[in-house]
């Protein structure tokens, strides 16, 4: 029950600092020290809620990739979003030899919103299922290969791919979850992805 109610505070949290800093700069008043602020911004949320105890793969770093996708002009801002949040919760948290194919299978994230058109329901939920399925694929190839759990034969590979999926799960879930909470709040304050693309 502390684990959930932590989980909700969070999202109202991250919620709440990144959209008023963007409600603070109005958008159409958006300029390069703005952008910097709350890209820095963005990736300390990022790089916290990793630190918090919360379920395996539950956190909003594949939602931030897609929308990063769907409403940036430059791909490389999600890149740089998703690998340096990345980077800064793994300074706490440790590094380990999965990295490559951890971070790749969360880049992937910002490619597929990229090439969404609108990003309705029911793209939010095909685009959360391919980000996820994708990271799940990536990611535990990784756990096999390099893992040193498992032999390096189809049948561990698959195995490996069997035991992971109640983390691919909750990895689906969060993203969905935090997809909508975000996308929604966005619309709320009735920012058109084609006017913050000519922006940033």
């Amino acid at each position: 029950m502390g684990t959930l109610l932590q989980l909700i505070n969070n999202i109202f949290y991250i919620k709440i600092v990144v959209l008023d800093k963007i409600i603070e700069m109005k958008l159409n008043e958006i300029d390069k020290k703005n952008k910097i602020i709350v890209f820095l911004i963005s990736v300390l949320i990022l790089s916290q809620f990793r630190l918090i105890d919360h379920p395996w793969n539950f956190t909003p770093v594949i939602a931030f990739g897609i929308l990063a996708g769907y409403y940036l002009k430059n791909v490389f801002y999600g890149y740089a979003l998703i690998i340096l949040s990345m980077i800064l919760g793994d300074l706490i948290i440790g590094f380990h030899n999965l990295i490559f194919f951890t971070y790749l299978g969360l880049l992937f994230s910002v490619v597929i919103g990229k090439y969404i058109q609108q990003l309705k329901i029911k793209q939010i939920f095909l685009s959360s299922i391919a980000s996820a399925v994708i990271f799940f694929v990536i990611s535990n190839f990784g756990v096999w290969l390099l893992g040193g759990f498992y032999e390096l034969t189809l049948q561990d590979l698959v195995k490996c791919y069997v035991v992971a999926i109640p983390f691919f799960r909750s990895t689906l879930i969060s993203t969905i979850i935090f997809t909508i909470v975000f996308k929604t709040a966005l619309d709320q304050l009735k920012l058109d992805p084609a006017v913050i693309k000519r922006k940033i």
